[in-house]
Order: C-alpha cells, then structure tokens, then sequence
C-alpha cells in the first residue's frame, strides 16, 4: 500500500498533478476582489442603516410634536368658544361693519 502510494505521488508530481499558478492567482486576485467589494458593501450598508435609525428618529419627534400641537390646538379652541360665549356680537351691528 505504501509503495503504490508513492508510484501515485511520483506520476502526479511528474505530470504536473495540481493547479496552474497563473489559474491560482487569478483565483487569488478574484478572491481578494470580492472580498474588497464585500467590505465596501458593508460599509454602505452601515451608513445606510444609521440613516435608517436617524429617520426614524426623527419620525418619532415629529410624530411627538404633532401630539403636542393637537393637544394645544384643542386647547385654543376651547379658549376660542370661551371668548365667542363672553362678548356676544349684535347680529345688526356685525352687518353694518360696527361693533360697539
């Protein structure tokens, strides 16, 4: 077993058993290509998921402003009728342009 072992080792070396070197570094070269334009692929992917993040950031703030200004409108509004309920206008007066 050991003898035909070495016969195979012998012809494979002998007839140029493996792979071509310029096959091997295009390989490599290919390899490394891909791997450069992974890294640049994750590198956008990072930039774009922090804008992601800041978008929705900034969603909940306007989401929270337009809370904040619903509840304010609402508040002026009854401030609005509690005035109109105070100083009752004359329809006459109003037609002719004169509040008194």
């Amino acid at each position: 077993m050991k003898r035909y072992s070495m016969v195979a080792l012998v012809v494979c070396t002998a007839t140029g058993c493996g792979i071509p070197k310029d096959q091997y570094q295009a390989k490599a070269l290919e390899a490394q290509q891909l791997s450069q334009k992974y890294k640049d692929e994750s590198d956008k992917a990072a930039v774009l998921e922090a804008k992601v993040r800041q978008l929705e950031q900034k969603n909940t703030d306007l989401s929270q402003s337009q809370v904040k200004l619903q509840q304010e409108k609402g508040e002026l509004e009854k401030k609005s009728s509690e005035y109109q309920q105070l100083a009752p206008v004359r329809p006459e007066s109003t037609t002719r342009g004169k509040v008194r």
